[in-house]
């Protein structure tokens, strides 16, 4: 603040001395530490998806599902912000892609981060078989006896799995008939309360992932530490885009870390004592590393999306005779 005082006056010392314009200095400008995504919506022509800020430039940073940055990995501490990362992304790409283009297959053990995106029109609704004694290896799974639900927030490792069955088999015949169909987002908030075989069984959407950007299949996944995941088949297909988000401030903040929480981002020493407010952190998108603040998404705004859509069908590529089937009732 007193950087900023000493900038005004300045500035207007120099118009009283009539200073050319140009040559006046600018207004300084700092990163709030909390951005509506609504503003940020306001500046971003369509179809760019903005979700945080740059902290040098301050103008919106941006998702580009095909241009490079088809997943992202978000990691960080507790309360650094990253469930609301997740939250402010998916509104965004709601907002921004029509409501016929997108669909979101969503996991959340806590039931609570994406609650209240189950509950709109975007949701997909699947058919699967869920087993709720002890899962077995995705081997024996089609011979494992459980109970068909339809799920369409898949909260226990059961429904995790009957879950990723299904999506396997259903993109797995979407990609060999090469139908087309809206894009296709699987969200999975804190990965940290996965203890089971949750990692064989999203090990199944690798190869899908890697084509991610042809097929209309992306992945956005949230965890405190992606390190112990590091030989996740899923993981790893992801990474290779080289696009992740860091929230907060690691451990050892006062040392150089060359891949922080396993996103791919690196650390600086220099950055131990900057003040990280939730939903500051470090991203690197497409290679490039910026300090940014994601945007915060109030809860209202996620209610409203696609009411007026809630009797829409698209049966043209709801596959039915896929594997553990996908409902059509979207």
């Amino acid at each position: 603040q007193e950087l900023a005082h000493a900038l005004r006056v300045v500035a207007r010392r120099n118009r009283d001395l009539n200073v050319p314009e140009d040559r006046l200095p600018h207004p300084l400008r700092l990163l709030p530490e909390r951005i509506d995504i609504g503003d940020a919506l306001n500046e971003t022509p369509p179809p760019r998806i903005p979700f945080a800020r740059d902290s040098l430039t301050l103008r919106p940073v941006t998702l580009d599902l095909d241009g490079g940055m088809p997943h992202l990995l978000i990691a960080g501490g507790p309360d650094s912000g990253k469930s609301e990362a997740l939250r402010t992304l998916l509104y965004a790409l709601a907002t921004r892609l029509p409501a016929d283009d997108l669909r979101l297959t969503l996991i959340d053990y806590r039931r609570k981060t994406l609650t209240d995106f189950a509950q709109t029109a975007l949701a997909m609704d699947w058919s699967v078989k869920v087993i709720d004694d002890q899962i077995p290896v995705v081997s024996s799974f089609a011979h494992a006896k459980g109970e068909q639900r339809t799920i369409r927030l898949a909260a226990t490792e059961g429904e995790l799995a009957g879950v990723c069955v299904a999506l396997r088999d259903y993109l797995q015949e979407r990609t060999r008939r090469g139908s087309a169909g809206p894009r296709l987002v699987l969200a999975v908030n804190d990965l940290d309360l996965m203890i089971g075989r949750e990692q064989e069984y999203l090990a199944l959407l690798a190869p899908y992932a890697m084509r991610g950007s042809d097929i209309g299949f992306h992945v956005i996944l949230t965890a405190t530490d992606f390190s112990s995941w590091q030989s996740n088949q899923l993981i790893k297909a992801i990474r290779t885009e080289r696009c992740g988000l860091y929230l907060g401030k690691p451990a050892e903040a006062g040392s150089d870390i060359p891949n922080v929480a396993g996103v791919g981002v690196k650390w600086s020493k220099a950055l131990a004592t900057a003040h990280f407010p939730p939903g500051r952190g470090l991203a690197l998108l497409r290679g490039q590393q910026m300090l940014v603040q994601v945007a915060y998404t109030a809860p209202d705004n996620i209610t409203s999306i696609g009411i007026n859509n809630q009797s829409d069908k698209i049966e043209d590529w709801a596959l039915q005779d896929a594997s553990g089937g996908c409902d059509d009732r979207v």
